[in-house]
Formats: C-alpha cells, structure tokens, sequence
C-alpha cells in the first residue's frame, strides 16, 4: 500500500492538471492502492489557494471556485476521498531532526528558507514512515522544490514539475 502525504501545493497543482499527471494517485485511491493523507494546516491553505485564484487573481471562473471548493470539502468532509492528517506532539519533536540539515543546506535560486508549516510536514512525514512500517510505501507530495530536496534526507518524496 502506498500512504500519500500531501502538501497544499501538490494538491492544488493536481486539481488544475486532472488527467495530466505523471502519477494519478487519486486513481490509486479509487483501486484500494493508496491512502491519501493531507496535513491539517494544509486544508486552510488549499481553500486559501482556491479563493486567491479567484477573487484576487482572477484566473478562475465563479463555475470553476465552487466547483473546486466544494469537491475539495466533500473530499475531506468523513473521509471520503482524503484523510485530514491532525497535528500532534510527535509530529513536533520530528521537527528536531530537520533543522539542522536545513539551515545548513544552502540555497538554490530562488529558494527560500522552509516555513515551519513545511518542517511540520516533513515531520507528519517522518511519523507516518513509524506507523506504517513494512511494504508500505510512504511519499510526500510536493511543488516546493526546497521541501522536496530537505524531506529526500528523511522520506520518499514525488516533485509536481
């Protein structure tokens, strides 16, 4: 089984590429091949990602935002399609393993230094690795380059290019 971890900016990039992405994991869920988890803090976020795209950018329609919104709210709403993940102590005390490789790893173009919100997600990453031991495979999903290249040293991550 594979247990996917997925960061705000992974979701929404697959929402906007349905049927486009190089691994379908919402078809994976829909054969009983995967679990898909989402941080807590990443539902705000995503809701967040929708109503910028459309009130403040305008990139989307009015159709499009409530379509989007209200899929991604039954998605979660009793677990349908996706797990809300909530945070908790031993998601912190991971964290303790990450900054040091963090700030010592330099910066790349325009990268910028992870937030907390992303270290709490590789640490929701690393925990997740402890729960699901065996032929599990645990994958952090991810746009972030710089969450991509610090959560390697710790889990399997796939990049959205």
């Amino acid at each position: 089984m594979k247990y996917y971890l997925i960061d705000a900016s992974a979701f929404v990039y697959s929402i906007e590429n349905l049927g486009k992405l190089k691994v379908d994991y919402f078809k994976e869920k829909a054969l009983g091949e995967a679990f898909l988890y989402i941080p807590q803090f990443c539902v705000t976020e995503v809701l967040n990602t929708f109503a910028r795209c459309f009130f403040s950018e305008k990139k989307i329609s009015p159709n499009v935002y409530n379509k989007w919104r209200g899929e991604f709210i039954k998605a979660i709403h009793n677990r349908n399609l996706l797990y809300v993940y909530d945070l908790h102590r031993y998601h912190n005390i991971n964290t303790d393993k990450i900054y040091k490789i963090e700030h010592q790893t330099p910066l790349r173009g325009k990268e910028k230094y992870l937030s907390s919100f992303d270290i709490l997600i590789i640490g929701m990453a690393i925990e997740m690795k402890k729960i699901h031991i065996g032929n599990n495979e645990v994958i952090l999903l991810t746009r972030d380059g710089r969450l991509n290249r610090i959560a390697k040293k710790y889990v399997n991550t796939l990049w959205f290019e």
